[in-house]
């Protein structure tokens, strides 16, 4: 099997069932520039930034559930 950039975001977005439409939408960029940002292994601020987007998109969903 083929070993994948940023194999522990992609593994936290499947988890959480999260597009990556709802990232770059929480990012301000298009769905393509996050999906080209994901072929090669992001910097840390690049890697902070994407966690902090899907962080964003959890708490919604759990401020929507209740």
């Amino acid at each position: 099997m083929r070993n994948l950039a940023n194999s522990d975001v992609r593994s936290l977005l499947k988890r959480e069932r999260i597009a990556y439409w709802e990232i770059a939408q929480v990012l301000g960029v298009h769905e393509n520039s996050l999906t080209r940002w994901m072929r090669t292994e992001l910097d840390v601020d690049k890697k902070f930034k994407i966690l902090r987007a899907i962080n964003t998109v959890i708490r919604k969903r759990e401020g929507a559930e209740q």
